[in-house]
């Protein structure tokens, strides 16, 4: 840089770059607004998506043809009719899934591997993921029971809880 640039020039530069995102920033937030009904509905949206599930798992280990091979015979069976309990310890390369049946327990967003969270939390009760590969193997996670857990009353909001939903709606809005 300071082959192309002097110093002086160089200092110019980025004190017209500063001074020119202060300025784009001050106007974007400027014209940000949060009312309160978009606080109250920003609540309501992030309330109905706070759940505890029940999570059942089966592990598959091997090559990538035999981890295939074991997921078709497994859905397979499951289309038939065969509980997920049964089969998980049947196929499941886990072997604590020998004494629970694959269940593995309730959890909240963030609580598992990453891989195991996203696709999870996709899922409603009764639905079998796609196949998740970590470094523990290839998984095939099971939802056998979802809990909603008790959020505020977003009509009645503290002043704490108001700075905090409007402060994230404020974050989203001023990244789009």
């Amino acid at each position: 840089i300071f082959q192309v640039y002097s110093e002086d020039e160089l200092r110019e530069r980025i004190a017209k770059d500063l001074l020119q995102q202060r300025v784009i920033g001050q106007e974007v937030d400027s014209k940000i607004r949060i009312t309160d009904e978009e606080m109250v509905m920003y609540c309501k949206e992030v309330s109905s998506n706070r759940r505890e599930l029940g999570i059942a798992q089966i592990l598959l280990r091997g090559s990538d043809e035999e981890v295939e091979e074991k997921e078709k015979r497994l859905r397979s069976d499951l289309k038939e009719g065969l509980l997920f309990d049964p089969l998980a310890r049947k196929y499941s390369d886990d072997p604590s899934a020998q004494n629970t049946g694959g269940k593995v327990g309730m959890f909240q967003p963030g609580q598992l591997l990453p891989e195991i969270d996203n696709a999870a939390f996709l899922l409603k009760k009764g639905e079998l993921s796609p196949l998740i590969k970590t470094a523990y193997g290839y998984h095939l996670i099971y939802i056998y029971e979802e809990k909603s857990l008790p959020g505020p009353n977003c009509e009645k909001l503290s002043d704490k809880e108001k700075n905090t939903y409007t402060n994230r709606l404020y974050s989203e809005k001023k990244q789009k």
